[in-house]
């Protein structure tokens, strides 16, 4: 569990148009920017309420002034504006943001911060990038503030390289200490780590106090609600605003998972008559089901007191088919009077900590309901087996034509000699 407590609060001019830039561990978040040039080079405001802005021009094809970059910040952001004029329009628009002056032209497409899809007839965008240990007031920053228009390539703030062949421009601002606007608006987190590798059944429970209801959010994945369910693991930010205006932002939430485990070796049963062998991922009686595991359900299997049925122990295959794999065993198993007696048979070299076997009238064991090829269902299991290297499964209480499932893990150590 993580607790992530942050407060703060300022008054951007219109949140209504926010927008997800990004989902990284330092999300821009996109606005839709007001349409602020008077002049360009005029100290105006980008967006209302910042505490400090400064406009630099915006260049095409290193001469031809095409508009604004304004950058400024509040208490909580950076906020870097584009904007054109009436006779340019924006296609593609890169930010970096730089702790020295570039010396060079960065790649576009690398940068964390892009909207490489923009609308026919924008004329302004705006990136409002959350404050963190780098990025704070008294900092000075330097921006690398590229756009692509039409056939052009333009550059804001001091252009390096006109007339040469690859040319750039660059920005530097110092970002400003602002005071606190009066709100008094804070928020926490609580987190539910992902229970286990791969899943998505993290959790962020959000709690506001203060300030004004009704609160709108605006989380780095783009969600409104006030919580997030069902995420995966990741860093998530979250930009809370009050009825008045006032808001605060969460950053740098981290929904964290358990290291992958390493997946054992196992092996599964094949019945030796191919007639009765259904392979759970190609067999037309469960291809609709969709399984993702490789193995095999075999039968039906009808009872007879003197036929006994083999099975081969087959591992390292690829979807069902056993060229080019591995056998390691076998199982030998007779069916009569409602009994089934099946023993597992290792070759030598191989050794097993776990077995498992299904035994019944349906071709698969269900698990809610459902068809499943889970090993956790398979309802007969022998575990702790050690270093065992045969082992024997008594089921009683059958009727009927039955199928099998047999399931083996190995031990790697003693996996030495493949057949």
């Amino acid at each position: 569990m993580l607790l992530a407590i942050m407060a703060g609060c300022s008054k951007p001019d219109d949140d209504s148009g926010l927008a997800t830039g990004n989902n990284d561990p330092i999300g821009a978040i996109a606005l839709d920017a007001k349409y602020t040039f008077d002049a360009y080079y005029a100290d105006v405001k980008g967006i209302a309420d910042t505490c400090k802005s400064r406009t630099f021009s915006l260049t095409a094809g290193q001469h031809t002034i095409m508009g604004t970059v304004v950058v400024s910040n509040d208490a909580e952001f950076l906020y870097v504006t584009y904007n054109t004029t009436e006779d340019w329009e924006l296609d593609k628009v890169h930010l970096y943001i730089l702790d020295s002056a570039p010396t060079g032209r960065l790649a576009p497409g690398q940068t964390p911060y892009k909207s490489d899809d923009l609308a026919d007839g924008t004329h302004a965008y705006s990136f409002a990038i959350p404050f963190r240990e780098d990025l704070e007031c008294g900092n000075g920053i330097w921006i690398q503030a590229h756009a692509s228009t039409e056939d052009e390539t333009a550059y804001g703030g001091s252009i390096t390289g006109a007339g040469g062949g690859s040319w750039f421009g660059g920005i530097y601002y110092t970002i400003e200490c602002c005071e606190q606007d009066d709100c008094d608006l804070t928020a926490s987190a609580v987190v539910t780590d992902v229970s286990c590798y791969g899943a998505s059944n993290g959790m962020i429970d959000i709690t506001v106090t203060g300030g004004t209801a009704p609160y709108t959010y605006l989380w780095s994945n783009g969600a409104t609600t006030q919580d997030l369910t069902d995420i995966g693991p990741g860093t998530y930010s979250v930009v809370i605003t009050d009825a008045n205006g006032c808001n605060t932002a969460l950053r740098e939430i981290l929904v964290d998972e358990p290291d992958e485990e390493e997946k054992p070796i196992v092996a599964f049963a094949r019945k030796t008559y191919q007639e009765m062998v259904h392979c759970f991922l190609t067999d037309p009686l469960l291809k609709e089901y969709q399984f993702d595991q490789w193995g095999w359900t075999n039968g039906a299997i009808p009872a007879n007191e003197t036929f006994t049925s083999t099975f081969e122990l087959w591992t390292n295959v690829v979807g069902c088919e056993v060229g080019g794999a591995t056998k390691v065993g076998e199982i030998r198993l007779n069916y009569f009077g409602g009994s089934t007696k099946a023993v597992i048979t290792l070759y030598e070299g191989y050794t097993m900590s776990e077995a498992r076997m299904y035994a019944g009238n349906e071709i698969l064991p269900e698990a809610g309901g459902e068809y499943t090829v889970d090993p956790t269902y398979y309802p007969y299991v022998h575990a702790g087996l050690g270093d065992a290297s045969t082992d024997t499964f008594t089921v009683n209480g059958l009727s009927g034509s039955i199928y099998i499932i047999g399931y083996v893990v190995l031990n790697t150590e003693s996996n030495s000699d493949p057949r």
